[in-house]
């Protein structure tokens, strides 16, 4: 594969050397760089949106890189010029008759500003170009800052050929990550953390000539005035201040019920069918626990498994709640979310573990919880929420990476339940805190499988989504949304299962608690260094969200 690079003095920003990680390493690159661009005007009304620019955007993530120091087949490099074109620039033409001598697949174009296609748009290669916003509604900059001041859950993200209409062109590849409200800078962080994943479709896609169904009719927005950036400080300040007091003060009750519903009902009504509260049976708390999580039925037919969270350790046990309580994993570590799996004639449970181990396999027998071995997943030591289906002779693992946090959904395949499994030519196959991690067993309604997924883009575990598996195979991945579920009396759900036309979930209510605070840090302190660590960084994610 040959792909054009346009850049600028021979350098991509970190995020930008990421994505071209991604490429084959066998992929010739000829390089098309930039010696010589417009001068950016800077105004005086802009000057406090600059000064933001400098302290929340730029980080790691954005520092220059030379990009001899990615590449390794570089087949050509062309210096250039750019010319001007009002607010836009062009390349020159004899550029554009070397590009079309070298005939790249695809360019992309990680220099320059605004660039105006020659002879009207027409360029026999597509060049596509990084641009962080959904075109449904944000067009032109800054990326983030309007999603934020206006309230919006996420930060769409997306490659797109160019054309000579500002963010118009088609989309290739596209995905959305969440906006932290009360933190710009980890707003855009997790956006240009993300950012390199998108590359590898957009290439197959374009070279395919198989763009995503995207409209591009959103407002044009630009830079915001100082007075703007003034009230969108004032707006996070007040969302870090409740933050603050609601990590202190509040705590989420979780809970555990049960109710008469099956798949096929919830999915066929998009989730309106929902029984209401009063017919809910609730799976009582046994003593000891603050609170019952990430139900599943038991395979047997005998009561449900759940997390439940010890009051005397902070950590999560795996219960098995039936005609008595029988507590299965150890009071040593955090387990939750006991995915259940039947082997052979044996009840087997994937859990949650992602805080301390890489995934394992437990058996149940009994009341034993015997654990029989560790997934082998080539390069990947911590997962989040697995979740294995069987499909004829293969088995489907999906899951999160840890380091990558909620809303990028990897798949992988293997011959054998244990391993070793194989990342998905598709995967991630959804990048976005909508449905981007699992939230119950992958179920079958009719010739149709139902994947659920959390709905991360507000609170934590408040309410999920579901999706249709168009296509599953060792080479193919298509889903489809059918469906949302989101309670209004109390938050959630946050996990669903099925047993028939039996429906067991968890849900919480906020309470108002002046130890809240205490309790967590009592909970971190009580962990390892490293678990500490990782605990944090899930508590900042789940417990302390309150925007």
């Amino acid at each position: 594969m040959k792909i054009g690079l346009i850049i600028e003095d021979l350098r991509v920003a970190r995020w930008q050397a990421d994505a071209l990680a991604t490429i084959d390493p066998w992929t010739e690159f000829y390089l098309y760089n930039c010696t010589r661009s417009a001068k950016r005007k800077r105004s005086l009304r802009h000057a406090l949106y600059y000064l933001l620019n400098l302290v929340a955007i730029r980080s790691a993530l954005t520092a220059p890189v030379q990009v001899h120091r990615v590449l390794r087949r570089i087949r050509a490099l062309r210096d250039f010029e750019a010319e001007i074109d009002g607010n836009w620039e062009k390349l020159p033409p004899d550029l554009v008759k070397r590009i079309r001598q070298d005939a790249p697949d695809v360019i992309v174009k990680f220099g320059l500003g605004l660039l105006r296609l020659p002879d009207g748009g027409h360029l026999a290669t597509s060049i596509l170009s990084y641009h962080h916003g959904d075109p449904d509604h944000f067009r032109g900059r800054p990326a983030g800052f309007y999603e934020t001041l206006q309230g919006r859950p996420t930060v769409g993200q997306i490659v797109q050929g160019i054309s000579n209409k500002l963010d118009a062109g088609s989309v290739f590849a596209f995905a959305e990550t969440r906006v932290c409200a009360y933190s710009y800078r980890a707003t855009m962080r997790e956006a240009y953390a993300v950012s390199p994943l998108l590359l590898n479709q957009a290439i197959r896609n374009a070279i395919a000539c198989r763009p995503v169904p995207k409209e591009s009719s959103g407002r044009n927005y630009r830079l915001p005035s100082n007075r703007l950036v003034v009230r969108f400080a004032l707006t996070m300040a007040g969302h870090w201040i409740r933050r603050l007091l609601y990590g202190a003060f509040v705590q989420k009750m979780w809970q555990v019920s049960m109710t008469n519903l099956g798949p096929d009902l919830l999915v066929a009504s998009g989730g309106d069918c929902f029984p209401e509260a009063t017919r809910w049976t609730h799976l009582p708390i046994p003593r000891g626990y603050e609170f019952l999580a990430d139900p599943f039925f038991h395979p047997s037919g005998k009561g449900v498994l759940v997390e439940a969270m010890s009051r005397s350790s902070g950590t999560g046990d795996i219960l098995w709640i039936a005609n008595a309580v029988v507590r299965l994993s150890d009071n040593r570590h955090h387990y939750s979310y006991p995915y259940t799996i039947e082997h052979e004639g044996a009840v087997l449970v994937v859990p949650e573990i992602s805080e301390w181990s890489e995934p394992k396999l437990f058996q149940i027998d009994g009341d034993r919880w015997t654990d029989i071995g560790s997934l082998r997943i080539p390069g990947v030591d911590r997962l989040a929420d697995p979740s294995i289906v069987r499909v004829d002779d293969t088995y489907f693992l999906f899951g999160n990476l840890a380091q990558e946090g909620n809303g990028v959904l990897r798949l992988w395949w293997s011959e054998q339940l244990h391993g070793p499994y194989r990342e998905h030519i598709r995967s991630p196959i959804l990048i976005s805190p909508i449905g981007g991690r699992m939230a119950g067993r992958i179920v079958t309604v009719g010739d149709d499988m139902i994947r659920f997924g959390q709905n991360s883009s507000g609170r934590y575990g408040d309410g999920l989504v579901a999706f249709r598996i168009e296509a599953l195979s060792r080479g193919i991945y298509a889903e489809s949304r059918v469906g949302s579920l989101r309670f209004t009396a109390m938050r959630g759900p946050h996990t669903i299962n099925f047993r028939g036309d039996e429906a067991v979930f968890d849900w919480y209510v906020e309470r108002l608690r002046l130890t809240a605070g205490v309790q967590r840090l009592r909970t971190s302190f009580q962990a390892s260094p490293v678990e500490r660590m990782k605990a944090r960084a899930a508590e900042l994610s789940r417990s302390l969200d309150s925007s």
